[in-house]
């Protein structure tokens, strides 16, 4: 970026801002350099010295649009677990297993014994706690059963030391001699429930079936696009059936990977246009246009 160009920063809604001292608009242009902070129940205060010319700094995630407009938000800390409330359970097989999760998000879900230690990030704010170990193989197969907003599941063999086999959100899970079944409600355009079947395999445990209990709709032209990469981000196979048979180009493999979608550029993109972008601390979208005729993907450009 040139020195002297005004660039605009847009503010993300993770947490409160203030910009250079002061409460922070969700809109604001800079040419230099100037402090954001941020707060949020349960984190770490925290202020970033941005260089407007180069928005990357530790801590700071920047999502660049490549027309002078930034999406910015602060990676806030997770408060010291010294101040927060823990849940704590045991199960006994071999040995027995002390598990301790605290009740704030991203915080240690931590399983011990004697001569054995294994720390996990837990993504919820653990309310309840259980565990339950069976003999298997010699050692100790222990399921542990977080319930917070939703479930955090895990499951761990200890032959000596921990190997974790699977650790897993979902709004629900299900446990059984055959394997594990996650569900999760997915609002948005796909409105369905997906669900996610995992088999023990080497080892570990792998995705064997995934699947899709939806309403039927059918969505205006504009909008197939957006359903397309809502499919594809969750692997939905029914995704096949968007793309016309004289589509030109792979659709999955011109898209790429992704992690955010944003229907706009700040800019006002194109109708058809998505940027996508990942989760990188400093990250530039990606522009993908579709071509949409009679509700099927005719092609699939990346735009420069």
């Amino acid at each position: 970026m040139i020195y002297g160009y005004m660039a605009v920063f847009h503010l993300d809604d993770n947490c409160t801002y203030t910009l250079d001292g002061a409460p922070a608009p969700k809109r604001f242009e800079r040419d230099g350099v100037f402090a954001l902070g941020g707060w949020k129940d349960g984190r770490l205060p925290a202020t970033v010295v941005v260089d407007a010319r180069d928005p990357r700094a530790a801590g700071l995630n920047a999502t660049d649009f490549l027309n002078g407009h930034f999406l910015l938000s602060l990676d806030l800390s997770p408060a010291t677990p010294l101040c927060a409330e823990t849940s704590q359970c045991s199960c006994s097989g071999a040995a027995r297993h002390l598990i301790t999760a605290r009740r704030c998000e991203d915080s240690p879900l931590v399983v011990e014994t004697d001569g054995a230690i294994l720390s996990l990030r837990c993504p919820i704010a653990v309310e309840k706690l259980a565990a339950v170990c069976a003999r298997v193989d010699g050692g100790d197969l222990i399921r542990i059963t977080a319930r917070g907003r939703n479930i955090f599941c895990a499951l761990i063999y200890h032959g000596g030391g921990y190997v974790p086999l699977l650790t897993a959100a979902a709004d629900e899970i299900s446990l059984g001699d055959d394997g594990v079944v996650l569900r999760d409600f997915v609002g948005g355009m796909l409105y369905s429930t997906v669900t996610r079947k995992f088999k023990i395999k080497d080892g570990a445990f792998c995705e064997t079936e995934r699947t899709f209990d939806r309403r039927d709709h059918r969505y205006p032209d504009g909008l197939i696009g957006r359903l397309y990469l809502e499919k594809l981000f969750y692997r939905d196979q029914s995704r096949c059936d968007l793309v016309s048979s004289s589509c030109p180009v792979n659709v999955d493999e011109t898209i790429g990977s992704f992690d955010r979608v944003f229907d706009d550029d700040f800019c006002g993109c194109r109708r058809g246009v998505y940027c996508l972008a990942g989760n990188e601390g400093y990250c530039r979208v990606r522009k993908v246009m579709f071509v949409v005729k009679n509700g099927l993907i005719e092609d699939v450009r990346v735009l420069p």
